[in-house]
C-alpha cells in the first residue's frame, strides 16, 4: 500500500512547510496492508499494570474527528491524555512539542538537556 502525494500532504503532514513535507514523502516506502487494517487484539494489556499515556495530535486528519480522541484514548482507562498542536507526523512537524509531551507522560521535567537529547 502506498500513498499519493496529495493525500499525504493534506492529511498527514499538513502543518509542515513544502520542503519538509516533500523530503519526508520521498523517504516513504510502501507498507503492508494487513497491519494497517486488521485489529491487533491485546485482551490483557490493561491488566498488566504498565504505565500508559496517550499523546493526541489536535490536527491529525488521518481519521474522522473523534477517532483518535476520544475513540482510541478511551481504550486506555485512566491514562492521561496529553494534547499537542500537531498533525499526524509530530516527529517531523513538531518534535519539540512531542518531546515535551513524552517527558510529561513520563513525569519527567522538561529541561534544555532533555529537549536537546530528544
Amino acid at each position: 500500500m502506498s500513498m499519493p502525494w496529495e493525500l499525504w500532504r493534506s492529511n498527514f503532514v499538513q502543518t509542515a512547510d513544502d520542503d519538509t513535507a516533500r523530503a519526508a514523502y520521498n523517504r516513504l516506502v510502501p507498507e503492508p496492508y494487513r497491519p494497517a487494517f486488521e485489529p491487533v487484539r491485546l485482551p490483557r494489556l490493561a491488566t498488566l499494570g504498565l504505565p500508559a499515556a496517550y499523546v493526541s495530535c489536535r490536527h491529525d486528519q488521518t481519521q474522522p474527528p473523534g477517532f483518535w480522541h476520544p475513540g482510541m484514548t478511551s481504550r486506555l482507562p485512566g491514562a492521561p491524555v496529553i494534547e499537542i498542536d500537531s498533525d499526524h507526523q509530530a516527529l517531523i512537524t513538531a518534535p519539540g512539542l512531542l518531546a515535551d509531551a513524552l517527558c510529561a507522560a513520563a513525569d519527567h521535567p522538561v529541561t534544555t538537556e532533555t529537549r536537546g537529547a530528544a
